[in-house]
């Protein structure tokens, strides 16, 4: 049996490491569409025909994914505003204040039944620890020192929810959709919309909510 030169074996060798590289960095290039979130919802708020900002869409029913409660997000009192104004969050959520400005500002948060949460002082260029918030519903934020200030915190029971844009849009993201049918509910702080039962359809079909007083 003849035998094979080293060196075209150590030529083969070489190949082989080369292609087996190549195939590693185009399976990175490439992302399996297990990974990746789908549009199940997706449209724009209205109210009289102009864009509604800072509505939240959320579909309700849904079971919710396994929350990360080692990271934390954070509502900031900044230039005598509360950005965000409106916060959407999932239950388990943490949540702390960050001052921003100069002077002192305090968080007075009421419940849906006007019922006083908690009130805590916030010192400038601080933060407040956080606070694991459990319980869907809706929590007014206050500043007692700056009247004017307030926000709001949804807390939601899954992450399936959107905040609208300046122009009225949103979409909402799943890794693997269910048919449905969907749930969707909506909340704004100043109108209402009823809740529309929808299923999924791939490309989804964009719905329009019209809000009223």
């Amino acid at each position: 049996m003849s035998q094979i030169h080293p060196f075209v074996r150590w030529i083969g060798a070489g190949l082989a490491v080369q292609g087996a590289l190549l195939a590693v960095a185009l399976a990175a290039a490439v992302p399996s569409r297990a990974s990746e979130s789908i549009v199940i919802l997706e449209g724009t708020a209205v109210y009289k025909g102009k864009p509604v900002e800072n509505a939240v869409v959320y579909i309700d029913g849904l079971k919710a994914p396994v929350k990360d409660t080692s990271s934390v997000v954070s509502v900031n009192q900044k230039r005598l505003k509360f950005i965000p104004h409106v916060m959407p969050v999932q239950a388990g959520t943490r949540v702390a204040f960050k001052n921003s400005d100069s002077e002192l500002h305090n968080i007075h948060a009421y419940d849906e039944k006007n019922k006083t949460l908690f009130n805590v002082a916030v010192l400038p260029d601080l933060a407040s620890p956080a606070r694991v918030y459990d319980k869907p519903g809706e929590i007014l934020l206050k500043c007692d020192v700056h009247p004017e200030m307030s926000a709001y915190l949804l807390v939601l029971p899954n992450s399936y929810y959107a905040i609208t844009d300046k122009k009225g849009r949103f979409k909402i993201a799943a890794a693997a959709p269910a048919a449905g049918p969907y749930t969707v509910k909506f909340w704004h702080e100043e109108f209402k919309a009823p809740d529309q039962i929808i299923s999924y359809k791939e490309p989804p079909v964009p719905i329009q909510v019209e809000f009223k007083r």
